[in-house]
């Protein structure tokens, strides 16, 4: 995305603060007119590709909302009652760091809309799920606390932002919780790909094994950018299969690469290989559903065309202070 140093000024709002270890930037909640809530992106050290907005009160009770997958905010906020979130894009720059919308670089900003938001009175914190970011860590999930918002006046009010490693000193965690969980699951896969399975949970210690067959040589081998798609786009083929059941792992098969297993549910390892709960199913029977990786291919197109877009115009990119 190409951005401009200079940006546009915004109505008063609340300003949010995020300062991490090669990565700085603000997001300024303001509310138009009509009543509609927007959020304000603006980087001012490093990178990073905004996948994912989640908000909340100060009220701590009930449920709190979620996002599948790579969007997910486990470890992080465990403290927050989140009422709300939106995806912004789905993980992975392949070719297209230049022109995403949610990829931005130092100066850049975006503005999104914050669904079902009503008030800037809502919003006592405002979490972050960005990957492909300029940090050690090369993914975040970060919360900034603003104690006593002033009326925007580019200072704000704030804790400091954190990753998944220290915000449990940011939101007063329980030192007895469990450590974060990790963010990856499944190793990049050096040779091409040829297929993978997905074991879910079918209940009673079995599992149902979905194969993804016959990926293309050009295919990503990086499954954990594909797996909230998978998901999806395994749940809109199956009838036994729904967006909530739970994904033990998936095995990967390809070149001359022993096959292996990955846990994802209560994944304790990230990317190291574990020990699978049943026998791999890549090769020979044993899969409940065999599904094509070129229909897979042509649902993640569509996947990735729904994903909203900033709202921020070029007009808006050319403003001049």
């Amino acid at each position: 995305m190409t951005g401009n140093p200079t940006q546009p000024d915004v109505p008063e709002g609340k300003e949010f603060c995020y300062d991490l270890d090669g990565l700085s930037f603000t997001i300024t909640a303001y509310e138009l007119d009509d009543g509609t809530v927007k959020a304000k992106i603006v980087v001012t050290e490093g990178a990073a590709d905004f996948n994912a907005l989640y908000w909340g009160d100060s009220d701590m009770s009930g449920d709190s909302a979620a996002l599948s997958g790579p969007l997910n905010m486990n470890g992080a906020g465990s403290s927050v009652q989140w009422d709300g979130a939106v995806k912004l894009s789905n993980p992975g720059l392949g070719k297209n760091a230049d022109t995403k919308d949610s990829y931005l670089t130092e100066g850049e900003s975006a503005v999104y809309t914050l669904p079902g938001v009503d008030s800037l009175d809502d919003l006592a914190f405002i979490g972050v799920r960005a990957t492909s970011t300029t940090t050690p860590e090369g993914s975040i999930k970060a919360v900034s606390e603003c104690e006593d918002h002033d009326e925007h006046d580019g200072q704000g009010d704030m804790l400091p932002s954190a990753t998944a490693s220290t915000v449990a000193t940011l939101n007063f965690k329980d030192d007895n919780e469990p450590p974060p969980e990790p963010e990856d699951h499944v190793k990049e896969w050096p040779q091409d790909i040829s297929n993978v399975v997905f074991y879910f949970d079918a209940g009673d210690g079995k599992t149902y094994n979905v194969k993804i067959d016959e990926f293309d040589k050009d295919a990503p081998r990086d499954m954990d950018s594909l797996l909230e798609e998978a998901r999806a786009f395994i749940a809109e083929e199956s009838d036994k299969i729904d967006p909530d059941t739970p994904l033990l792992g998936v095995s990967v098969k390809g070149g001359n690469q022993p096959t292996q297993y990955f846990a994802v549910d209560n994944d304790e390892n990230g990317e190291e290989a574990d020990v699978a709960p049943v026998k791999l199913t890549n090769t020979g029977k044993g899969n409940a559903e065999v599904l094509s990786y070129n229909d897979f291919a042509t649902f993640v197109e569509g996947y990735n065309e729904n994903a909203p877009v900033s709202e921020e115009t070029d007009d808006e990119l050319d403003y001049v202070a």
